[in-house]
């Protein structure tokens, strides 16, 4: 099982985390080796179709009416939904500590640097809602946006990681790093247009030139 910024396991969420089903059970994306990415790649690909689905029918069963179509303008309610479920939890200083090393290094100081944390669930919920995001682009650009991933330089952020490619060159797309930011920002003020602001910012980053 894979625990990244957005995977910290709780037996009792309602929403399920699909990293439970991992074929590889490592802490971290830097530790695997290129057989292993390969495997996690694939695996990631084989369940993208399925989390959307469950995440659709999630959001819907609480009597919503968002349609997932893969239409920019989703992005406006799925983001609108999603701000509204948004929690956080504060901790003390040692908690926050203890907490922090969980995580990778890179988000470390992060996290001491505030008591309060994104919950497990909505984490959760963010991971799904960032391959909805990443799906959104690529279908509008199937001509030129793909999913892929690196394996070195092993430094480089991201590795081993299913990313989306075709931007411009030394640009990826981490979807579930970039909507983590993106919660952060809601956490702090509410913008129901945030995702579709960014998908535009995404999409001007395409490599129309290929």
């Amino acid at each position: 099982m894979i625990i990244n910024i957005l995977i910290i396991i709780q037996e009792n969420m309602d929403y399920k985390i699909f990293e439970l089903e991992s074929p590889i059970d490592k802490d971290s994306f830097d530790e695997f080796t290129k057989k292993e990415a390969s495997i996690y790649f694939e695996w990631y690909m084989s369940v993208i179709d399925k989390r959307i689905k469950y995440l659709a029918n999630y959001i819907n069963a609480g009597g919503n009416s968002i349609v997932m179509d893969y239409g920019v303008d989703s992005l406006v309610s799925v983001w609108g939904w999603y701000e509204k479920t948004i929690k956080v939890e504060h901790f003390t200083q040692i908690e926050l500590k203890k907490e922090a090393m969980k995580y990778p290094d890179w988000l470390r100081d992060e996290i001491m640097s505030d008591d309060t944390k994104i919950a497990d669930e909505t984490l959760a919920i963010c991971s799904d809602l960032a391959i909805y995001f990443a799906e959104v682009l690529r279908r509008n650009k199937s001509d030129i946006l793909y999913w892929g991933y690196y394996t070195k330089p092993k430094n480089r952020m991201s590795v081993n990681e299913p990313v989306l490619l075709g931007f411009v060159k030394g640009t990826e797309l981490d979807h579930r790093r970039v909507l983590y930011n993106c919660t952060l920002h809601s956490i702090e003020k509410s913008d129901e247009n945030r995702l579709k602001d960014l998908y535009y910012i995404w999409l001007s980053y395409v490599n129309d030139k290929k």
